[in-house]
């Protein structure tokens, strides 16, 4: 099946790639945009071999799992992020559970995609959470815990060998005066 409405590069068609996959292929753009191979049952938009069930571009499903790619080597714009302030967001944003609209039979737990977004400003709209923005927010505020045990442990810890160190001192001075009465007695 050919579509052609212009020129004879700007053209489309469904069809086989190899032997084995089905698709469509646009001759302007990226090829063949989405195509199945049809002895696995593997199907991919943006790339011409899919290796999972679905793969879109480097994202990819294994039928239980998505998994988003999170390769450094294909990001760019490196910031860092103040944990304790992520940590601080986090309790203050409203959390709840609700169904959707479409499947009101299938609950859900978790944040409103419009206070995520005012919260954290993550992601390309206030009507959706990335779900490997929720996965960095998570990260990020463990992190903030985990710093901000981190330093009452250490305050902890100074105030015990500051109290020990008191102890032994008024074990000392008790020991002192009881060898003084005891001095005192014997006479």
């Amino acid at each position: 099946l050919l579509y052609q409405t212009g020129p004879a590069n700007d053209r489309a068609f469904v069809g086989m790639d190899l032997d084995g996959y089905v698709g469509l292929y646009g001759f302007l753009g990226a090829g063949w945009g989405f195509i199945m191979n049809v002895t696995n049952g593997n199907v991919g938009i943006g790339t011409g071999n899919p290796a999972n069930k679905l793969q879109v571009a480097t994202a990819y499903c294994t039928g239980t799992t998505w998994v988003n790619n999170s390769d450094r080597n294909l990001k760019q714009d490196f910031a860092t992020w103040d944990a304790e302030d992520v940590l601080e967001k986090t309790p203050a944003m409203p959390m709840g559970s609700w169904v959707n609209n479409s499947e009101p039979a299938e609950k859900h737990i978790g944040p409103m995609a419009q206070d995520f977004y005012a919260a954290f400003g993550l992601g390309d709209s206030d009507r959706a959470i990335s779900t490997i923005d929720e996965g960095g927010v998570a990260f990020a505020a463990i992190q903030g815990l985990n710093e901000k045990v981190e330093v009452r442990s250490q305050k902890a810890e100074t105030r015990i060998q500051k109290l020990e160190a008191e102890n032994a001192e008024l074990k000392r001075r008790l020991a002192t005066l009881e060898q003084i009465i005891l001095n005192q007695k014997s006479r």
